[in-house]
This record gives structure tokens, sequence and C-alpha cells, in this order.
């Protein structure tokens, strides 16, 4: 059956060489790396039966269309984008992490300090991984977008859900890029969403 665990690793790490290489691209450009990417992932499967080669053949069909979907959604994001913050959009390293995180000495990654809720001897220390922050100027100001990817349905996120404490994670990387200063130590959070391939793109 259909591996949900592997298919979002794969589109995150697509995702991830996208915002490395950059994103100024035009919709049809967008695309065509996103299927690249994906059929360099794919090819790398080893199959045992023809069962397993034709899922990888439904896998890389349903990716084209999420590819599709990407460059549109990326390009209507941008376009909103420049036009809110017209000093210019940049966009950090991908996969920024803080705190201690279990697979940190097979990537490589220096991470920032954790963040830290509490004092003394009542702390709480959080670390994570945030897929994406664009960051430039609106109104004067430093300013930064939070953006989590999602390969399946997104978490409801609304006020309610925040304070029950029932959909934090958001909070908590906007809250990590303000206080460990990752954009930078004068910026501000200026949204935070989700961003959910198989439906609408960006939800702020």
């Amino acid at each position: 059956g259909t591996d949900y665990a592997a298919r979002g690793s794969l589109v995150h790490a697509v995702l991830a060489e996208m915002l490395r290489e950059g994103l100024e691209k035009s919709t049809d450009e967008l695309a065509a790396r996103f299927h690249e990417l994906v059929e360099q992932h794919l090819s790398r499967r080893i199959h045992e039966t023809d069962l397993q080669r034709a899922l990888t053949r439904i896998e890389q069909q349903l990716l084209t269309l999420w590819g599709d979907a990407f460059a549109r959604q990326q390009t209507e994001y941008a376009e909103q984008l420049h036009e809110a913050w017209p000093g210019g959009v940049s966009a950090l390293a991908p996969e920024i992490p803080f705190g201690s995180l279990p697979d940190a000495d097979a990537t490589g990654d220096v991470a920032s300090p954790p963040l830290v809720f509490g004092a003394e001897d009542n702390t709480v220390q959080v670390r994570g991984r945030i897929d994406r922050v664009d960051t430039g100027f609106a109104g004067g100001r430093r300013v930064f977008n939070v953006i989590d990817y999602k390969t399946g349905s997104p978490p409801r996120a609304n006020q309610t859900e925040l304070e029950t404490g029932r959909s934090i994670q958001l909070a908590l990387y906007a809250l990590a890029v303000r206080r460990l200063g990752i954009a930078s130590p004068d910026s501000i959070d200026y949204q935070i969403g989700y961003w959910c391939l198989s439906a609408t793109g960006f939800k702020r």
C-alpha cells in the first residue's frame, strides 16, 4: 500500500532542494523542477515485485499533479508577498533546526538553542525543525512568515485550538524564530500557516 511517511519525507526533501536553489522561477519552471527531483528520488527505490513497481508509477503520477499544484500555489503566494513586502522577499535555508535533534549527527545540522519556557528548575525545552521561513520588510519593520508543509490534511489552526493547546506547532515555531533570532533579532512574525500541497497551498 501507500507509505505515507515515505511520501512526506520525499516531498519535504524535494521542496527543501527547490528552496535552496531559489523559487524565483516561472510556474512552468517550478513544476518541471519538482517533477525532475521526484523522478530522481523515486528512481533510487529498489523494487522486488511488479506490484512495487506499479505503486511507484502511481506515486509518480500523483506527485506530478502535486508538482503542478505547488508551482501554481508558489506563484500566487509570491505575487501576494511581493505586493505586501515591496522591499523584497528572501527565504532562509530550509529545514531550520533548533534544540537538540536526534538526527543532527546524520544531517550535520548546527541547531540553534532550544526554545525554553519556565524558570529555574521548572523549565521546558522545546526542539523542532522549521520547514520554511520567508523574510522581508512590511510597514518599515523586518518581518517573517513561518510555513509548515503538509502532505496530508493540515491540522485545525485557529485561536481556540491554540488557546486550548491542541494546535501549537506554528506558534512554537514563530516563537522560536523570534526569541532565538533565527531570522534577525528585530524581526516580527507577519504570517504563520500550513502549506497543504494536495489542497489550496498556503493557508494563513
